[in-house]
């Protein structure tokens, strides 16, 4: 490169130092707007924040400190800084935090869901809820249930998908930008935690609330308040600036400005000279292992139970999943479930209080986790296992705790305490509305897949649109609502919380293995047995659990739904199922999505159309979804989808381009995995049916790609679009302008 090229030019001195902001003298006052629909109520939808800039990014202590003080004082069931604004009645849900990564750090308090003209209020309870702290002192178990945690989260590095060394290579930035003296600096974290375990109860956390938090003026009070229609009022101020920027032009200048827009388009619509793309270096097919991974699992048996054991190195960590099938949940018990997974550890037992329940886990573990889940049947699309699992991990030693933890919130949680119940749910409500906003395609390829997979309205109902619906319902009408919700949720417990309803994973080596045999046998005698008449009802159907069954008792409706939002964009869905028109799964199709996302739909709908991203996927059960990501458009978009038939009809490339998307699909295929991701993949393997030879075979299909078999997945296209079933989450006026595609036109909130 310098031969070549750096070294026909001269170096250039450039200060690009990031420059540190002027401090306050003292706190400064903000109020803004922020648009919502018209259909929202503007009664207690005003956020109310205050943020202080925290030292710099530089400091290896505050930056491991701060998330330990952020969970003592807001994220801990619990936490006092959070309770006291939700006694006060100063908000749904109260939320913020240490925001690390930039020259200037930060501290902030938000308040969503609250009253306008309370900032004063709002301010005058976190600033005395501080001061007492402060002097008080915090919870140490809190805190060393924190520093626990967030050590062991260090320590494991486990950044789920993304690579590993990427995300250390970014986190070296958060130093490195702004001084070249010390990367590694965050990498480099044993010897501060050392430092923090000495002194965490010596006042340290303390006095990191007197000098940032009440003792600093560099400080931002803000508050935002709901405008009702403010979105289409910034549009139409924009057609209106833009319509005077162009009457003001002369001819000659409209002309230019229209040549240079078709400029761009054939520039956009042209590939690059095959030449030029020729230089760059590249795979072959040879140079690919075309042996596929093989899955790590094996059935062992354990106290008379089935255990399914990934036998792999862990480092000492023992990953645990207990799973309850629900193939005898009724459709009407799907949002209770939802919310029961959402609750489990944040209410009080019959042996700990709430708080002290999560510091128990937290010192002994790395977390303890609740969630429903679905795993489809991939030898027959409509069938599925529904489970409710517990997920926890721990070092091997602490196997016989995670299972007394387990037991403890499946079988001795007290439902009792409204005043709670009804804060988790409010909690819960507000996060769920958060994330329909911000993933609005992950919401919108749910919803639409649920007009035709039981598959997916079972996931629907337990954390989607409905699932909101169901919260925000629950909420508004708590007081007459709440008996039967405990109710229910304690029943639902006692159903399925059995030992003959049970299934467990555990990831770690044959060291871990036995550690894990001699708890597990415990636990099984304190699971209660399944009660008689579900066990003589199995059987005498001969009922096997954990294989999947046909769910016809879900009621499947093609709805063909828009749902307005404030936002400026959408998220633009497509569904369909292509082995409903009899078409076989082929590994081809992974290649099909390749070049969906990352040639034609991202030319067509990013490049051309402005979105910021776009995304398909086809299952191997039928399965299928196009979806766009902050997409301007909705209508043009569409339009899009239509055209993709013909595309790989007549799709003509090379073998140079073939062998590019192929390497693109392996390249998901060898994604490297952490030791827990293993084992959670050939546990869904197991569930959902697929086997070595399954999975071979799909790389056999992926890498003897070529032209033939790329064109002959069009009649796959056309069966997905065929299915038709729709869904669009955002900006209104867009969804106005095609309203006729949709049986339904509603607001996602209010």
């Amino acid at each position: 490169i310098d031969e070549e090229y750096l070294s026909a030019y001269d170096a250039l001195e450039i200060d690009s130092r990031i420059r540190f902001q002027e401090p306050f003298a003292e706190p400064k006052t903000c109020v803004c707007p922020y648009p919502i629909t018209e259909d929202e109520d503007v009664t207690e939808e005003t956020y109310l924040s205050v943020a202080s800039v925290v030292g710099d990014d530089l400091d290896p202590v505050l930056y491991q400190a701060f998330p330990i003080l952020e969970y003592a004082l807001l994220n801990a069931p619990g936490a006092p800084l959070k309770q006291a604004l939700l006694d006060a009645g100063l908000g749904t849900d109260i939320f913020g935090g240490y925001s690390s990564g930039i020259l200037q750090p930060y501290f902030s308090v938000t308040a969503k869901g609250a009253e306008a003209g309370r900032m004063d209020e709002f301010c005058q309870v976190v600033h005395d809820t501080l001061t007492e702290l402060a002097e008080k002192g915090i919870h140490r178990k809190t805190l060393k249930a924190a520093l626990n945690f967030y050590e062991f989260k260090i320590r494991e590095a486990d950044f789920g998908s993304y690579p590993r060394g990427l995300m250390l290579g970014l986190q070296c930035f958060d130093s490195w930008l702004y001084s070249d003296e010390d990367p590694l600096m965050h990498l480099k974290y044993e010897t501060t935690f050392e430092w923090l375990k000495e002194n965490y109860d010596k006042g340290y956390f303390e006095s990191l609330i007197r000098d940032y938090l009440l003792d600093n003026p560099h400080t931002l009070r803000l508050t935002l308040l709901p405008e009702p229609g403010l979105m289409q009022k910034k549009e139409q101020a924009l057609a209106e600036q833009l319509a005077a920027l162009k009457a003001s032009w002369t001819t000659e200048q409209v002309n230019a400005v229209v040549e240079e827009t078709k400029a761009l388009k054939k520039y956009q619509s042209e590939p690059s000279p095959k030449e030029d793309l020729e230089k760059i270096p590249m795979l072959t097919r040879e140079d690919i292992d075309p042996k596929a991974p093989k899955l790590i699992l094996k059935e062992r048996e354990c106290a008379g139970r089935k255990v399914l054991h990934t036998d792999i190195f862990t480092s000492g960590i023992g990953y645990l999943k207990v799973l309850f099938d629900l193939r005898e949940a009724s459709f009407e018990d799907l949002p209770y479930l939802g919310l029961l997974k959402s609750i489990l550890g944040l209410l009080d037992t019959e042996h700990y209080t709430y708080q002290d329940l999560n510091n128990e886990i937290l010192i002994h573990s790395g977390g303890i986790y609740t969630k429903t889940s679905n795993y489809q049947d991939m030898r027959d699309g409509k069938q599925f296992t529904a489970a409710f699992e517990y997920t926890a991990k721990v070092f091997y030693e602490e196997l016989p705790f995670a299972f007394s933890m387990i037991e403890e919130m499946a079988l001795h949680t007290l439902f009792s305490d409204d005043k709670r119940l009804q804060e988790v749910i409010g909690e819960l409500c507000s996060r769920v509305q958060a994330r329909l906003m911000g993933a609005g395609h992950t919401a919108a390829v749910l919803r639409a897949s649920s007009y035709t997979s039981a598959a997916a309205l079972f996931a629907e109902e337990t954390g989607n649109i409905d699932y909101y619906r169901f919260l925000s319902d629950v909420l508004d009408h708590f007081d007459e609502r709440k008996e039967e919700l405990k109710a229910r949720c304690a029943a639902l417990a006692k159903k399925f919380f059995t030992r003959d309803n049970m299934l467990v994973h555990f990831i770690g080596d044959e060291e871990g293995y036995q550690l894990f045999a001699k708890a597990f046998e415990n636990f099984v005698q304190t699971m209660p047995a399944m009660a008689a008449e579900d066990l003589e009802a199995a059987a005498a159907d001969g009922r096997e659990y954990f294989t999947g069954e046909n769910l016809e008792k879900y009621p499947l409706e093609k709805k063909q739904e828009a749902f307005r939002t404030s936002s400026g964009v959408s998220y633009v869905c497509r569904t369909g199922n292509y082995a409903n028109a009899g078409l076989p799964y082929t590994g081809t199709l992974r290649i099909a999505k390749n070049i969906l996302n990352n040639e034609y739909m991202w030319q067509e709908i990013r490049v051309k159309g402005g979105a910021y991203g776009c995304m398909s996927s086809f299952g191997r059960g039928g399965d299928s979804y196009l979806v766009s990501y902050r997409d301007p458009n909705v209508d043009a978009t569409f339009d899009i989808y239509d055209r993709i038939p013909a595309y790989f009809a007549d799709f003509d490339g090379d073998e140079r381009e073939i062998t590019k998307f192929i390497i693109g699909s392996i390249s998901e295929l060898d994604t490297p995995l952490t030791p827990s991701m293993k084992g959670a993949k050939a546990l869904s393997a197991w569930l959902t049916h697929v086997d070595d030879e399954m999975i071979q075979k799909d790389r056999d299909e992926v890498l003897g790609t070529d032209l033939a078999a790329i064109r002959a997945l069009a009649p796959y296209m056309q069966a997905v679009l065929d299915s038709d079933c729709l869904c669009v989450i955002g900006n209104e006026t867009k969804i106005s302008e095609c309203k006729d595609r949709f049986k339904t036109v509603a607001p996602l909130f209010g």
